[in-house]
């Protein structure tokens, strides 16, 4: 019995395995694009920034399709990492003058009227809700920042918000925020939320978990508004501002213009790219003139009950384009938490705006470490592969993955990892369509094969087993009926 038992439960076992995928190596043909990387020198690990090229074409949102191999077709052992910055970057931190400004919550702050007092130079004296009772009765529902006077060499990186000494509870808030140069055009510029998770001393990091600084897109205005998406309005106690010197414009950022599509729903317009870029800013082109276009950003969600697709909204806000006094004016970046998808989609406020505007994402790629070995074809140079543009599906299968940075280039300092040789990056190219299209024909078939034949033997390896088993217990029922007890 226990035999039989033992061969029903191997053979449930091995169908269920039969069902599994079988793991297998990457071949080159496994992708739809390539790029030849050539090596000048003789240095056993090479790094290569990847070019717009494998976000436009990769099919991953955590680029899991993406593998170089060497001149023998072999995949080789690579690593992301962060190259450090080694330009010269001057940093400079200050305090912001902070007004509150009092209103009813359910009212937009830019609805708001304000009664500004300021100096010649542009510094503000006082702001606050143009007189009436009941507006001052109210309780806090937005600040208005004066940063001060800057150079003009310098833009605003980040602001850190610091909670008053009285506030010892945990606290949690989706922020919005705006800049402007007169405190009536506002374009915003970061949506992020910040948190206090109270363990001892609430401005005491070594107990507690603080998110309280706000990276900002490059924008223009000495003045800033702060208002709450979410959470309980709050005065901060101190705005720290952060400056950096934009004498050396960060040059590693990517960007990607993408035309509009009708959406699924009317009056969506709808915009398709590649889940291999997690943008951290967008922005609006917008085609004509003299426009100011509140939008709502997010992707489309099929929503069960009732059954039907919705927006799932992401950011509300305000892209404009304005001339005055013979200068165009046009909203900054946003910057955003990364966030990649393979359809974004912009929903305008109002039915008059006709043209659709260009969305614009942009994102810092990503920098590959791998190791040189196997490429070696002649004496002058190497020759290496970078391939991407495999199926998700195929890329499940695969034994290899990512490995550790330390495997790649042990005991390298980050010095070492940013003196690391450049590859010569190629020219793009396709795979040709018969090695490519054969390739996925010839693995699902082959493979397909292979789980036919294995599931055919399995089960008969379970239907033996069931055989053996009615039969003992048949054997078993009859000596049962001829004991005399």
């Amino acid at each position: 019995m226990k035999i039989a038992h033992a061969l029903v439960l191997m053979g449930i076992s091995s169908v269920a395995l039969a069902q599994a995928p079988e793991k297998t190596q990457p071949q080159l043909s496994d992708f739809a694009m390539q790029i030849p990387l050539r090596l000048t020198g003789d240095n056993g690990v090479v790094q290569i920034r990847l070019p717009l090229s494998v976000y436009q074409h990769a099919q991953c949102d955590n680029l899991a399709d993406v593998r170089v191999f060497n001149a023998a077709g072999k995949p080789v052992p690579f690593a992301f990492f962060k190259p450090a910055r080694t330009a010269t970057v001057r940093w400079r931190e200050g305090n912001a003058t902070i007004f509150p400004i009092a209103g009813d919550t359910a009212t937009e702050p830019g609805q708001i009227e304000l009664d500004v007092r300021a100096s010649r130079d542009g510094a503000l004296l006082s702001v606050h809700a143009k007189s009436d009772a009941s507006i001052k009765s109210n309780p806090l529902s937005a600040l208005i920042l004066d940063l001060g006077k800057r150079d003009t060499n310098e833009v605003l990186e980040s602001l850190q918000l610091l909670l008053p000494a009285n506030q010892t509870a945990t606290y949690r808030a989706q922020l919005a925020i705006e800049q402007s140069d007169d405190l009536k055009l506002w374009t915003r510029v970061a949506q992020s939320r910040v948190d206090w998770l109270r363990g001892g001393s609430v401005n005491d990091s070594s107990q507690s978990l603080i998110n309280d600084r706000i990276e900002l897109s490059p924008g223009i205005g000495r003045y800033v508004r702060i208002q709450w998406l979410e959470g309980t309005p709050l005065q901060f106690a101190r705005v720290v501002t952060r400056w950096r010197s934009s004498e050396n414009p960060d040059d590693d950022v990517m960007e990607v213009v993408l035309k509009p599509t009708p959406g699924k729903i009317d009056g969506d317009w709808a915009y398709q790219t590649t889940p291999a870029i997690a943008a951290t800013e967008l922005g609006l082109n917008l085609p004509n003139a003299n426009t100011v276009m509140p939008v709502t950003i997010g992707f489309y969600r099929q929503q069960s009950n009732p059954r039907q697709l919705v927006l799932d909204p992401m950011i509300h806000t305000t892209f404009y384009r304005i001339t005055q006094n013979s200068v165009e004016r046009a909203s900054s970046r946003l910057r955003i938490a990364p966030q990649s998808a393979s359809e974004w989609v912009i929903r305008p406020e109002r039915t008059d705006d006709d043209d659709a505007p260009d969305l614009v994402l942009r994102w810092r790629p990503q920098t590959i470490a791998f190791t040189a070995q196997g490429g070696r074809t002649s004496k002058e140079n190497a020759s290496f592969i970078l391939a991407f543009g495999a199926s998700p599906k195929a890329t499940s299968q695969w034994l290899t993955t990512e490995t550790s940075l330390d495997l790649v280039a042990p005991n390298f300092s980050g010095k070492d990892l940013n003196n690391l040789e450049q590859a010569v990056v190629g020219e793009a190219r396709a795979t040709p369509a018969s090695a490519f299209t054969s390739s996925q024909s010839a693995k699902a078939s082959a493979a397909e094969d292979k789980k036919h034949n294995r599931t055919w033997v399995l089960w008969s390896v379970l239907v033996f087993g069931a055989l053996v088993l009615l039969a003992m217990s048949l054997r078993l029922y009859k000596q049962m009926n001829k004991d005399p007890s």
